[in-house]
């Protein structure tokens, strides 16, 4: 019903701020379902984060909503409560990997990289790995580099090399830094970056 209204509302061109109080309205509506104030205001959030009422909303909602609904009021929200709240959510093994993955890469904290280490230690289904990856890739360190190797190696290969290169291209290549050099028999040794162009990987090692 919210994603009709959201649709009817695009095809008759109304205003960004009417449309974004009719989903405040939603969202705050007590006598609604759940589920129906957990949408209206996930749609509110997604789509006009930076309206008047969202971060109203956002800390008014915050404490009731579930799921993505709440992820988003917290990262909204912009105090210390959403603060704790998207920590709790991101370290919360209750909440799911995917959206586990997504309040790390929201809430950015130190314990991140290590939440999503010890995550790569366990049996990940095919659905549940991808996104976990796809975090480190985004979040991840050099001290990421071996695990996700070692992921790669028990069959998830292509999603983890590809999280590999991009925190190589973040950390490593540019002049006179340290690159891990990504064949696998060469695992664990160091390469220098000389002459090739800044932020480019060198792959052959020091012998």
């Amino acid at each position: 019903m919210v994603d009709r209204a959201c649709a009817i509302a695009g095809a008759l061109a109304l205003p960004a701020s009417d449309v974004a109080e009719a989903l405040a309205a939603g969202a705050r509506n007590r006598e609604a379902p759940q589920a129906a104030r957990d949408l209206s205001l996930e749609r509110l959030l997604d789509r006009y984060p930076t309206a008047p009422e969202s971060i109203a909303v956002a800390r008014e909602g915050m404490r009731d909503a579930t799921g993505r609904a709440r992820l988003l009021a917290a990262c909204v929200a912009g105090n210390d409560e959403g603060d704790e709240i998207l920590r709790a959510m991101a370290l919360s093994s209750r909440s799911g990997v995917l959206l586990l993955c997504e309040a790390l890469l929201r809430w950015w904290g130190p314990e991140a990289e290590a939440t999503l280490l010890r995550l790569l230690e366990q049996d990940l289904g095919r659905h549940d790995a991808p996104p976990v990856f796809e975090a480190l890739g985004r979040l991840g360190t050099l001290e990421a580099v071996a695990p996700l190797r070692a992921a790669a190696e028990r069959g998830a290969w292509f999603v983890a090399e590809t999280a590999i290169a991009a925190i190589q291209a973040r950390h490593g290549g540019a002049g006179g830094r340290l690159a891990l050099v990504t064949e696998a028999e060469e695992e664990g040794r160091l390469a220098i970056a000389s002459d090739a162009p800044a932020g480019a990987l060198s792959k052959e090692p020091v012998r």
